[in-house]
């Protein structure tokens, strides 16, 4: 069974032949989009943690900014 993902595998598959003129496979596709969404989930752990700290529920651009800093990204 596959897996199912947060992001569209066959929007990526787009994006990246756009992006690049290239063709682009769909398991490539998938990989990127396994890539993505593993990037998303540590930066949205690490704002969360950011907006916790300061006492809100609510993500904020500051907080996103602090975890793409720690997560050098």
């Amino acid at each position: 069974m596959a897996k199912e993902h947060v992001f569209s595998v066959n929007f990526f598959k787009k994006f990246l032949s756009k992006l690049g003129s290239v063709r682009v496979s769909y398991k490539a596709a998938e990989e990127f989009t396994v890539f993505i969404e593993d990037i998303a989930r540590d930066l949205l752990e690490n704002a969360k943690k950011y907006a916790e700290h300061a006492g809100r529920k609510t993500v904020l651009i500051s907080d996103i900014r602090l975890a793409k800093k720690r997560l050098n990204v």
